[in-house]
């Protein structure tokens, strides 16, 4: 094959090829195969891990803490909660998702809302979905770790909401294996 003056041998084609397919970034049998056992992987475990630990915030648990502490005190920043805050019963926020480095001091102005807050038993999490989904929810049974450790996710209160609702909002479970959306806003919330 010849393509802007140089032949290219079959060879050269077999060779980009196999480390196309060796990387897994062909559509073939080891593709498809390695797919397979990330899916039931993930389906196995109970705890759904951290992805952007490292990245997107401090892998660090006390580095973590003190940038988390930083974006409230910010000059964007709302200043460190009040310990005799209103103490109001919140029904719930709206919280942003933006990466801390560009947003840490949005989600300090919601999540100063919380502390200040009468408090809570319960923290119902919706997130954004970054790909499709089939229903509009993707719940999951998966405790989420942090670099604090394993929050665990409230079993009793899915089952309860398993029997009131018939659909299987578990079809896109495997979305959270990447997605990130909850990962932000618990990471957050567990540093207060």
């Amino acid at each position: 094959m010849r393509r802007y003056c140089e032949i290219v041998y079959s060879e050269k084609i077999q060779e980009v090829v196999d480390h196309l397919d060796t990387n897994f970034l062909l559509e073939s049998g080891r593709f498809w195969e390695k797919d397979r056992r990330i899916r039931e992987d993930f389906k196995k475990s109970p705890i759904r891990s951290m992805v952007l630990a490292g990245e997107s915030y401090a892998g660090d648990p006390l580095r973590l803490q003190e940038d988390i502490r930083g974006y409230f005190r910010e000059p964007e920043g709302p200043g460190d909660p009040l310990e005799n805050g209103s103490k109001a019963r919140l029904a719930g926020i709206i919280a942003p998702h933006i990466d801390y480095r560009r947003g840490g001091h949005c989600y300090a102005y919601a999540h100063k809302v919380i502390c200040e807050s009468a408090g809570a038993d319960l923290f119902l999490i919706l997130g954004t979905a970054h790909a499709p989904t089939k229903m509009p929810f993707a719940l999951t049974r998966k405790h989420f770790e942090t670099p604090w450790g394993i929050v665990e996710t409230d079993q009793t209160f899915l089952a309860n909401f398993e029997k009131e609702c018939p659909l299987n909002f578990y079809e896109d479970e495997f979305i959270h294996k990447t997605e990130h959306s909850i990962e932000l806003q618990l990471v957050f919330l567990q540093a207060l």
